[in-house]
Order: structure tokens, then C-alpha cells, then sequence
């Protein structure tokens, strides 16, 4: 009986038929939740089309069988030539793994077939088998678990002939497989499994996991449990397992189904892993970078508004000295009697503004060459208390100093105290600093100056002002960032 006339007896009997125990290698095509299977004859007509099939390329059954690969694949607008391309190599005994996009109703799909070639006790080709995945939308181990929700039912293996095609199946499917006896002893394991764990079948044969001792004891118990699972409960299981190959932990979808006699008792235990270590790291690399990225588009949105705070704020400080020049400018222009002293006073606000909106340009371009680490350090040894003074001799003629009735107090340890640092850079930070707390401060003092703690220097500046409350302080070294914001 050829392959052809094997699936056609077989779709034509009854399941429970006692007559031809060949239904078993059908139901258990027909059977399979997670994989889609098609088969054809030598001419590429297909003469099986299994339910997860239907699924996936969203035909029946009755509407494939029958029908050539070429038809089928311009129904899906896939690329026939890498399927011609498969058969040559399978032809050859090898199994050919591609990709395709099928395209159908406006959905694309990617489907990842295999290919192998099915021969006959003489060698001969009869036929081929796809064994095709929806790999779309790559799911995450549990996500396929919970798809696997179905029962895998197996037909009672009668006869040797259907075991034979049932092993011959298991041995050619992608993946390892392994089938066990109800005392959990192994009685096959199909070639890949033996390449991959680099095992024979003959020294597993008739043995259980305790006795060989190959995986880890923890490893050991967990596989005893899901099988005493399937075989009480009559039903299959899917789980992932951590299984160590070649020092490297290695992730497997492990799918485990009974197997019944024809008194509907378990019988075995049967199981297909599939190695998905590449595809869960993958998934984990993927949303490590989507985190990584979420933080980096959080960041970028806050120093946007913070930036634009700045500017906003920047923009109120160049326009206030800008309308005293323009004002007072507009002043004088229009009304040349006025006494010396107005003129005088006029000019002295408009020198004051200019001074104004000059340091806070300076301030900009200080800014600038700070964030594009254009900023170089001049080192040279100079007396610090000389700094102070001329930090004094800078806030003198502050008029708003003056007219705040403030008091700046220098304070010093040490008269002859020098350092080796950048002069106008800490001249600066200090300024910053005082005239920030004139700012602020309404009456009272500011002092500054330098102490000497555990052999440092510790320069500091205070004032009697408003301050800093505690939960604002976070905010004091971040750029574009105010306490009153």
C-alpha cells in the first residue's frame, strides 16, 4: 500500500475499525495542535492536510486535498521557487528548512517550513512532508503554553507495522522525541535526540531517567512528575525545562501526550521537545532594549521640558535689562532738557542693563561649552585670600546690595592660604553664587569664605535669605532645573 493509498483507507475508516489498524499514524497527524502538517504525493499533490494546517493557511481540508503545491502557493502568493528548491534537497535524504510570507485577505504571514522526503521500503520516494509554523508573532514560552490547551490523543498501537510508522514519524519530526512505558522506561528516543544529547538508543533502552542519571537530580524529579501527570490524568502537558548541554543551560518546550491500547488504558508516554534558547533570548534581549529605550525616551521628554523652561525663563531675564537700555535710551532721546544728575541716572541704569544682558550672554556660551565639553582648566598657584578680596572689591558698588542694606562679610582661616586650581573659574562660582543669594535674600548678610576641615579647604557662601527646602535641594546640579519651578 503506498502513502496515497494509505491516507485515503485511512480517512475513509472508522476510528474504532478493528479491521485496519493503520487510522494510528493518521490520528496522530491528525491529531497535532502545534504543528501543521501536509503531505503529498511525488506530482506535489497534496493528499493530507491536518487541522493545525487549516489554521495556519486558513483553508479546509476538503478545499487543499488534492490540489498541487503550485496552486496552493499562488492562493497564498508565496514564492514557489524556494519549495522547488526544497525538493531537490530532499531528494537527497536531507531535510530543507525556509521561510515564506504568505499574503492572504491583506494579512501577511511568515511561515517556517521543513521539508523531508518520504521513502518506502525500497528506497523510493513516495512522497513529501511539510511540517510548517505560524512563526508571525513570536510568542513567549508561556504564551505558547497556554495555546496548547487541547488533548493530544493517540490511537492504540496494534499492530507492529503502525508502530513502525509511528517511530518512523517520531524519527523524522523536527526536534527530539522519546517514547516511555508506563514505569517510565524509556523504549525509544529518535536520532536527534541521540545527536543533540549525544546518547543510543540501546543504552537507554528499558531504562529509567533515576537509573541513567543523565540530567541533574532536580531536573530528574520534575520529569517524573509530568509523566505520572500524563498518565493519570489521560491527557497531554506542555512546560518549559531548563536541561544543560555542553556546560550551557539550554531552554526546552517539552510536550508530553498518552498514548492508549485499544481498551483506552495509557499504554506510554510520549514527548516532543523543541530546543527555544535562541527565541526566549531573543524575546528577552528585545525588551531589555524596549526599557532601555522607554528610560532614554523619558529622559529626552523631561530635558525637553526642562529646556524649554530655561528658555522661557531666559527670555524673561534678557528682556528685563534689554527694556531698561530701550526704555531709558527712548528717554533721553525724546527729552534732551533734563538735569545732568537724571541723565547721569538714566545712563548709569543702562549701563547697569547692558552689564546685565552681557553676563547673562556669558552665561550662555558658559553653558554651551559646558555641554559640548569645550570647558579647559587653567591651573596656576595663586593666594586665595587675595580671591576673596577681589570677590569684595567685585559686590562693592552692587546697587542692589546697597539698597537692600545687605552685609557681605569675608571670612578667612589662614592669611597666607594659596592653592593650585582655576582662578577665574572658582572666581566665577563664587560670584555665581553671591549674586544668587543677593537675589534672594531681602535683608540680613552674606558671607563667604573658606574653612579648613580634616586638612581640606572647604569654601562656602551664606546668606540670611528664603533658602532651599530639603526635597528642592535634589535639584540644585541638574541642568535646567529650579527650586521655585
Amino acid at each position: 500500500m503506498n502513502i496515497k493509498q494509505f491516507f485515503q483507507k485511512t480517512d475513509d475508516s472508522k476510528l474504532n475499525s478493528n479491521k485496519d489498524n493503520s487510522h494510528l499514524f493518521y490520528n496522530i497527524l491528525n491529531s497535532s495542535t502545534d504543528m501543521s502538517v501536509a503531505i503529498t504525493d511525488t506530482d506535489l499533490n497534496v493528499i493530507f492536510f491536518n487541522p493545525r494546517a487549516e489554521q495556519i493557511f486558513g483553508y479546509k481540508a476538503n478545499e487543499i486535498i488534492g490540489k498541487n503545491l503550485t496552486e496552493i502557493h499562488a492562493m497564498q502568493n508565496i514564492d514557489y521557487d524556494k519549495v522547488k528548491n526544497a525538493i531537490k534537497i530532499v531528494k537527497n535524504g536531507d531535510i530543507f528548512d525556509y521561510i515564506v510570507v504568505s499574503e492572504k485577505q491583506n494579512k501577511k504571514k511568515y511561515l517556517k517550513s521543513k521539508v523531508r522526503a518520504v521513502w518506502n521500503e525500497k528506497n523510493e520516494i513516495e512522497g513529501y512532508v511539510l511540517f510548517t509554523t505560524d512563526i508571525t508573532e513570536r510568542k513567549t514560552a508561556e504564551e505558547i503554553l497556554k495555546k496548547q490547551n487541547e488533548e493530544l490523543k493517540i490511537a492504540t498501537i496494534k499492530a507492529n507495522e503502525n508502530e513502525q510508522k509511528f517511530l518512523s514519524f517520531a524519527d523524522n519530526i523536527p526536534g527530539v522525541s522519546f517514547i516511555k512505558d508506563t514505569k517510565l522506561r524509556y523504549t525509544f528516543i529518535n536520532k536527534e535526540f541521540e545527536r543533540i544529547f549525544k546518547v543510543k538508543l540501546s543504552d537507554w533502552k528499558g531504562k529509567t531517567n533515576k537509573e541513567l542519571q543523565f540530567y541533574p537530580s532536580e531536573i530528574i524529579n520534575e520529569l517524573q512528575e509530568n509523566d505520572y501527570t500524563v498518565a493519570v490524568k489521560k491527557q497531554s502537558i506542555s512546560f518549559i525545562e531548563n536541561v544543560p548541554i555542553n556546560d550551557k543551560m539550554h531552554n526546552w518546550l517539552v510536550v508530553k501526550f498518552p498514548l492508549f491500547d485499544n481498551k483506552n488504558n495509557v499504554s506510554s508516554i510520549a514527548g516532543i521537545a523543541i530546543d527555544i534558547t535562541k527565541q526566549i533570548t531573543a524575546e528577552k534581549r528585545i525588551k531589555q532594549q524596549n526599557e532601555i529605550l522607554k528610560i532614554a525616551n523619558k529622559k529626552a521628554t523631561e530635558s525637553d521640558r526642562l529646556k524649554t523652561a530655561f528658555l522661557n525663563n531666559l527670555s524673561h531675564e534678557i528682556r528685563t535689562p534689554l527694556n531698561h537700555i530701550l526704555g531709558f535710551s527712548d528717554i533721553l532721546l525724546k527729552n534732551k532738557q533734563k538735569p545732568v544728575e537724571k541723565i547721569t541716572h538714566f545712563l548709569n541704569i543702562i549701563n547697569q542693563g547692558g552689564n546685565r544682558l552681557l553676563k547673562i550672554i556669558d552665561d550662555i556660551i558658559e553653558i554651551s561649552q559646558i555641554e559640548t565639553n569645550q570647558v579647559k582648566i587653567n591651573k596656576t598657584e595663586f593666594s586665595v585670600n587675595k580671591l576673596l578680596e577681589e570677590i569684595r572689591e567685585y559686590f562693592d558698588n552692587n546697587n542692589e546690595i546697597t539698597q537692600k542694606k545687605l552685609n557681605i562679610n569675608k571670612i578667612n582661616d589662614f592669611p597666607n592660604t594659596k592653592i593650585t586650581a582655576d582662578y577665574d573659574k572658582l572666581l566665577k562660582i563664587f560670584v555665581h553664587l553671591i549674586e544668587n543669594a543677593v537675589k534672594y535674600t531681602e535683608n540680613g548678610q552674606i558671607e563667604y569664605g573658606y574653612k579648613q576641615i580634616d586638612n581640606k579647604l572647604t569654601f562656602f557662601v551664606s546668606d540670611t535669605g528664603i533658602g532651599i527646602s530639603a526635597e528642592n535641594q535634589e535639584f540644585i546640579f541638574k541642568a535646567f532645573r529650579q527650586a521655585d519651578e
